[in-house]
């Protein structure tokens, strides 16, 4: 830190030198400096760091407003391109965000954008499948039980094999009224909670 420091002084347009500068602060939950550092990378060069500090909002403070403001800019800064953040979609993170604020609409305009845009660049293997488990879930939410049951059937064809998919699919199996197979999914998901099978989120 102290060398990103010597940095800045020597030259206070360092954009990379203030935004890593801003991480340590990030991991230990020092909002208040991570935010003035990585505003100044901001500042200097958006187009490298707005969709970086929307990543920092999503994941580390649960900010879906922030987020998504930051998301969206993004795109305005780098007009048709799909941008990435740490490997990551800024579509695939919009879809997260709206998830988040329970906005269920816009979340699923996002990962269906997600998955139309990677199924044409690199084929639907290499889709992030956790896609395909929120869709799941919010059709879920929204009581349509079929389209929650084939959302979870892509997740689970791409060799998702966690707690929620089953958890997820045993729900919308016993609102559709097949209490065996509801009863025996629901089971396995139990069976992969106590493996730790699970997908670590907060999004639902």
């Amino acid at each position: 830190m102290k060398l990103l420091e010597k940095a800045i002084r020597i030259n206070s347009d360092n954009d990379l030198a203030w935004k890593e500068l801003s991480v340590p602060y990030i991991y230990r939950g020092m909002i208040k400096e991570w935010s003035y550092h990585i505003n100044q990378a901001v500042r200097i060069n958006p187009q490298a760091w707005q969709s970086w500090r929307g990543y920092n909002k999503l994941y580390y403070l649960r900010d879906y407003i922030g987020a998504i403001y930051d998301l969206d800019v993004t795109d305005t800064l780098t007009p048709n391109v799909v941008d990435y953040v740490s490997n990551t979609s800024v579509d695939y993170l919009r879809g997260l965000s709206y998830l988040g604020l329970k906005d269920y609409e816009n979340s699923k305009k996002y990962f269906n954008k997600y998955i139309e845009h990677e199924s044409q660049e690199v084929g639907e293997a290499f889709i992030d499948e956790d896609a395909f488990l929120y869709l799941g879930i919010i059709a879920n939410y929204q009581k349509d039980f079929d389209l929650a049951l084939e959302h979870l059937g892509r997740a689970e064809k791409y060799e998702v094999s966690i707690a929620e998919v089953d958890y997820h699919k045993g729900v919308a199996l016993l609102n559709k009224g097949d209490y065996t197979l509801a009863k025996k999914t629901l089971l396995s998901a139990k069976e992969k909670l106590k493996e730790n099978k699970v997908l670590r989120s907060y999004y639902y």
